[in-house]
C-alpha cells in the first residue's frame, strides 16, 4: 500500500494537534467515563459542562455525586474536516503493554480527582487482566478507532471559567470528540508451544479477524480454548465470550457477527444519524491546578502492570482452591494465608491508587517498588504450588502406569493358569478314553 507525501502530512498534522490537546487537558474515553455513573439519568455531557464525580462516604460505600455548577461559557467551534480520522490495525498483542497502547490506559488524575476507581476498573487493566502472555498463547486484536468530528470550547480568556467555579475539584469538559472505538479481540491457547509459535512466527496479512482465526486454524490446528473480548464505545458494550474444542463454527458466527456491528456503527456516525461521544478532554477550573507528569504517567504505567499482576494472582488462586478441593495435598494448607494476603495487597494498593494524583513521586515509586516485590513472592509461591500438583500428576500417572501393568501380568499369568488347567483336563479325558476298554 502507497503512502502518499499528503497522507504523512495530515497524519502529522492531527498527531501535532492531538498532542497540543493533550498537553493542555486531561482526558478519558467518554466510555470509561460514563460505565462508572450509571446512577445518573443523563450521564454524557456537553461542552462546557462540570464532570460529575463518585466519592466514598465510608470504607467501601461510594457515592455518585452530581455536579450543578453552570456551564463554562464560550464559543463552541465548529468541527473541522481535518479531524476526522479513521485508525484500524489488527495486530498481534504480546503483553499488558500493548493493550495500554492500543486500547488506552485511563488517565491517571482524571480518576483519581473524579473518584471512578471507587466504582470500577480501567477498561485496559481490565482486559489485560484476562489474559495469559505465555508460550501456549497467541493473541491477537482488531482496533478500530473513528473519531468523526471534534467539538471545542474556545474560552475569552482563563478567567471565564472561574467565574463559575466551584472548589479546586471540580474539572469542565473543554473538548469532546464524536466517534467510536471498536475492539474485537481473540485469544487462543494450546496444547503445545510450537502451535501457538507457529503463529507468532506468520506474516499474514488481514484487517478481518473472522480472516486472521481461519489463518490460525489452518496454520496450527484447532485452540484447546479460545476467549473473544469485546468492546464497543458507541454501543456501550464490553463482553467476553469463551470457547472450547469443538465450537469453530460459533466462534466464526460470532465473528462474523461483530465485523457486521462494526460496520453498521460506523455507517450511522457517518451519516449523522447517532452521534456517540469517543473521547473527554477535562481541564480544572483554577488554571493554577496540578497537571499530571511525565513522572507519574511512568509510575501510573507501572502502577496499573502490578495491579493486572494482583489481579491474575487471585484468578490463579482460585484455580489452585479448585485443584485443592478434587486432590488436596498437604502443602494446600500453606496457600490460605497467602490467599487472605493477596487480598489484604489488594485493598491497601487500590486505595492508594485511587488518590494517586494527590501522592508524591517519591511514595509513587516506594508503593510501586513494595507492592512489586510483595506480589511476586505471591506468585512465586502458586508457581511452587502449581509445580507441585504436576509433580503429584506424574507420580499418580506413574502408579496408575504401574498398577495397569500389574493387572496386565496378572491377567495373563490367570490366562495361563487356565489355559493350563484346560489342557491338563482334556489330557485327562483323552487317556480315560484311551484306556476304557470296547464293550
Amino acid at each position: 500500500m502507497d503512502i502518499t507525501c499528503d497522507t504523512i502530512l495530515f497524519l502529522l498534522l492531527n498527531y501535532l494537534f492531538l498532542a497540543l490537546t493533550r498537553a493542555q487537558t486531561l482526558n478519558i474515553l467518554a466510555f470509561e467515563y460514563t460505565r462508572n455513573l450509571q446512577e445518573i439519568p443523563n450521564m454524557e455531557l456537553d461542552i462546557g459542562q462540570c464532570a460529575h464525580y463518585v466519592e466514598e462516604i465510608s470504607p467501601g460505600v461510594p457515592v455518585v455525586r452530581q455536579c450543578f455548577l453552570p456551564k463554562v461559557q464560550g464559543q463552541k467551534l465548529d468541527s473541522a474536516k481535518n479531524y476526522v480520522l479513521n485508525d484500524t490495525q489488527n495486530i498481534e498483542v504480546k503483553s499488558a503493554s500493548d493493550i495500554f497502547t492500543y486500547v488506552g490506559l485511563c488517565d491517571s488524575t482524571v480518576v483519581s480527582e473524579l473518584g471512578l476507581l471507587h466504582k470500577g476498573e480501567c477498561v485496559a487493566i481490565e482486559i489485560a487482566s484476562m489474559l495469559s502472555f505465555n508460550k501456549k498463547t497467541y493473541i491477537r486484536a482488531y482496533v478500530e478507532y473513528y473519531r468523526h468530528k471534534v467539538d471545542i470550547l474556545e474560552l475569552e480568556n482563563d478567567f471565564t471559567a472561574l467565574l463559575t467555579a466551584g472548589n479546586e475539584r471540580e474539572l469542565y469538559l473543554k473538548n469532546r470528540s464524536i466517534g467510536t472505538m471498536e475492539v474485537v479481540l481473540v485469544e487462543m491457547k494450546f496444547h503445545k508451544k510450537k502451535k501457538a509459535a507457529l503463529l507468532k512466527k506468520s506474516r499474514y496479512q488481514s484487517l478481518s479477524m473472522r480472516d486472521w482465526f481461519s489463518h490460525a486454524k489452518a496454520v496450527a490446528g484447532e485452540p484447546a480454548n479460545t476467549k473473544i473480548v469485546r468492546l464497543s464505545t458507541a454501543k456501550r458494550v464490553m463482553e467476553v465470550k469463551k470457547y472450547k474444542t469443538g465450537q469453530l463454527r460459533a466462534i466464526e458466527s460470532a465473528l462474523m457477527r461483530y465485523e457486521a456491528e462494526i460496520l453498521e456503527t460506523r455507517t450511522e456516525i457517518e451519516r449523522g444519524y447517532t452521534e456517540p461521544h469517543l473521547n473527554y478532554a477535562f481541564k480544572p477550573y483554577h488554571t493554577q491546578a496540578n497537571m499530571r507528569s511525565t513522572s507519574d504517567r511512568i509510575f501510573w504505567e507501572q502502577a496499573s502492570l502490578v495491579e493486572i499482576d494482583i489481579n491474575k494472582s487471585k484468578i490463579r488462586h482460585k484455580a489452585l482452591d479448585r485443584k485443592c478441593k478434587r486432590n488436596f495435598l498437604p502443602s494446600c494448607k500453606l496457600m490460605k494465608p497467602v490467599k487472605k494476603n493477596i487480598r489484604r495487597l489488594k485493598r491497601k494498593f487500590d486505595k492508594e491508587r485511587r488518590i494517586w494524583s494527590s501522592l508524591s513521586d517519591m511514595r509513587k515509586r516506594q508503593l510501586v517498588e513494595t507492592t512489586r516485590k510483595q506480589i511476586d513472592s505471591f506468585l512465586q509461591e502458586q508457581t511452587k504450588m502449581n509445580g507441585q500438583f504436576k509433580q503429584w500428576r506424574k507420580q499418580q500417572k506413574a502408579l496408575k502406569k504401574a498398577e495397569r501393568l500389574r493387572q496386565k501380568k496378572l491377567r495373563k499369568k490367570q490366562k495361563k493358569k487356565k489355559s493350563k488347567k484346560a489342557n491338563d483336563t482334556t489330557m485327562k479325558a483323552i487317556y480315560f478314553l484311551a484306556s476304557t476298554p470296547p464293550y
